[in-house]
């Protein structure tokens, strides 16, 4: 092993290897300005996507939360109505979790009307957001009690 060292460090370039050469920095001491600047600029508009993204991605949760949100106020008011002793047609206002919420009720209306039980239809309406701009409208048929029952 010494013997191959000993023959490599005497070894020369050619001189056809030398021309080849001249004007090629052999430095390896580190990245030039213009690589260094150049790879910041690369890191940086990959953090910015990534920043994006992530931005994006917080905003559109607290989209769906907010929608869901609405969805259970009109669920626990569709249930709230359901739970009395009787339904009464007309409209019902009220305010919760950062909503505010209409209920209309009115006597359904049907090709046959031989039924026992009256029914309704119900629509809750949910707004939300600035200036009240985003909302939801929930529908339902609604059976209730007979009158005198």
């Amino acid at each position: 092993m010494q013997a191959f060292m000993s023959i490599c460090s005497q070894a020369k370039p050619t001189e056809h290897v030398r021309e080849s050469m001249k004007g090629v920095s052999t430095s390896t001491k580190g990245f030039t300005l213009v690589e260094a600047a150049v790879s910041l600029a690369i890191l940086a508009l990959a953090l910015a996507a990534i920043y994006q993204s992530f931005a994006w991605s917080l905003s559109r949760t607290a989209v769906l939360n907010d929608q869901q949100t609405a969805i259970a106020v009109a669920q626990s008011v569709i249930d709230d109505m359901r739970s009395r002793s009787a339904l009464r047609i007309g409209e019902m206002h009220g305010s919760a979790n950062g909503t505010d919420w209409q209920v209309t009720t009115r006597e359904h209306t049907s090709s046959t009307s031989t039924h026992s039980f009256p029914i309704f239809d119900v629509v809750v309406q949910i707004t939300w957001g600035r200036s009240h701009l985003k909302h939801l409208q929930i529908s339902s048929v609604e059976v209730g009690w007979p009158q005198g029952a």
